[in-house]
């Protein structure tokens, strides 16, 4: 099964969910175990930037066995939800968009979700998403993860989740239960065991080995011990306040003259150093053009602290999250591979069929 999204940043696709279905932005995220999505009945600023699923309006809603709570998000913030199971609308034979056909010529998935109906803070409202699906790194019956449900409604065979991004379309390909071998190089795969962080257990953590600016070691305390969380949920590089001031630091240092964190010209982007992630021996090269990202007639650095994450830890988004192929597989233990991706010239899809919506998203089976 595969989706396609538009990146902004953030790995997002568009769903149909309930009845009547009801159309919805989700983020792909690998930074959280709860799938969520934010209420109609919530309030708040940081709600109302956001669609909210009626849960009056479907039929085929019913609640779960829970009741409300209070989930954490640790740095986010928390949340009020209720639990409710509904179906998504899924299409595995038709390359017609959705609202050019009848619901009853769809599959359905049911999933258990989250309805947000309370949140608040900047981060939330920033989302560009109006709620998230979860693919975590552990197994927890009480979690609400898309490739857990996939599994288990014979959807999918395996706890596969991969991406591939093109950043020159602005478009990527997720795909549930399986890899696509056309779209990385085999010459380059990595394997690698993930590395749960006692407080984040279900963040997929790998052991970054070095970070580097310019050539020269990043003193953020890498080696044995230290995690790499990658987050599809996330956009930029984040951590807490003295990993990420150290390694700005040494961004802004590395010129003839002090660099700035903010530029108003895509031509002084060459005055900046090029930037090393050394993972299980391997080096992973970050360009000013990658690391960067442009805000309205600015380009902006991409890193930013996080209040509530571990000084051991430096979560990576999209930013470098799009540079690569990835896929995030759970069996018994979390595995994660990288590789480097092909371009769009070189890859192609494999047999099967699409499925579009109204909003151009495609689902690939």
């Amino acid at each position: 099964m595969t989706l396609f999204w538009f990146t902004d940043f953030q790995t997002h696709f568009y769903s149909l969910s309930g009845t009547p279905a009801q159309p919805l932005k989700f983020m792909i995220d690998t930074g959280t175990k709860n799938t969520w999505v934010t209420s109609s009945t919530c309030a708040t600023d940081a709600c109302l930037v956001h669609t909210g699923f009626d849960k009056q309006k479907s039929s085929s809603l019913t609640p779960a066995d829970k009741p409300p709570n209070k989930v954490d998000f640790g740095p986010w913030g928390e949340m009020e939800v209720d639990y409710v199971h509904d179906i998504s609308h899924l299409d595995l034979e038709s390359e017609k968009r959705l609202d050019q056909r009848p619901l009853t010529e769809l599959c359905t998935q049911e999933i258990l979700i989250m309805l947000a109906t309370n949140y608040s803070g900047e981060q939330f409202k920033n989302l560009l998403a109006d709620g998230g699906m979860a693919i975590p790194s552990e197994f927890d019956e009480k979690a609400t993860a898309l490739p857990h449900a996939l599994k288990n409604g014979g959807i999918t065979k395996f706890e596969v989740c991969s991406f591939y991004t093109d950043p020159v379309m602005g478009t990527g390909v997720c795909r549930m239960g399986a890899l696509d071998i056309n779209r990385f190089d085999e010459n380059t795969v990595q394997w690698i065991e993930t590395k749960p962080n006692s407080d984040f257990s279900y963040l997929w953590c790998v052991e970054l080995d070095e970070f580097t600016c310019n050539g020269s070691v990043v003193d953020i305390g890498t080696g044995k011990g230290f995690n790499l969380a990658l987050d599809t949920g996330s956009s930029f590089f984040k951590g807490s306040n003295d990993v990420i001031t150290k390694i700005t630091n040494a961004i802004e240092g590395s010129g003839l003259q002090r660099l700035s964190r903010v530029l108003h010209s895509k031509e002084d982007l060459h005055k900046y150093p090029t930037l090393e992630l050394n993972i299980a021996g391997t080096n992973y090269e970050l360009t000013p053009e990658q690391y960067f990202f442009k805000v309205g007639n600015r380009w902006e650095l991409g890193f930013q602290v996080m209040n509530g994450l571990p000084p051991d830890m430096l979560l990576a988004g999209s930013i470098f999250l799009d540079t690569v192929y990835c896929a995030f597989i759970r069996e018994e233990e979390g595995v994660v591979l990288l590789a480097q991706p092909k371009s769009t010239s070189q890859s192609f899809n494999i047999g099967g069929t699409n499925w579009i919506n109204s909003y151009d998203s495609k689902l690939y089976i």
